[in-house]
């Protein structure tokens, strides 16, 4: 079976969404959107399942961090802490 994909950019609203049709019935629609901040970072994913993944960043001297919430762990507000050093690689992760 066959999927028509569409996607949509809203630039006013930093949102990319994107449509799957099941080609022989409309009906059967899956649709994901990805929100981004001013600069172009991910905030907010929505799969199509309606899960929500939320992030964060946060820049020092020395590292970066990213901050992930953890929509499919079974205790409520996980979230995951990465942290990379000045040329971007992950050197230090923890579930909070």
């Amino acid at each position: 079976m066959d999927r028509v994909t569409s996607t949509t950019y809203d630039d006013a609203n930093l949102v990319v969404a994107t449509t799957q049709d099941l080609a022989t019935s409309p009906v059967q629609r899956l649709s994901a959107s990805t929100y981004y901040d001013a600069v172009g970072r991910v905030r907010l994913s929505v799969d199509p399942a309606g899960n929500q993944v939320k992030k964060g960043y946060q820049y020092g001297s020395s590292a970066s961090y990213e901050l992930t919430s953890n929509p499919y762990a079974t205790a409520p507000d996980a979230w995951t802490l990465t942290v990379r050093d000045t040329m971007g690689a992950g050197y230090q992760c923890a579930e909070l």
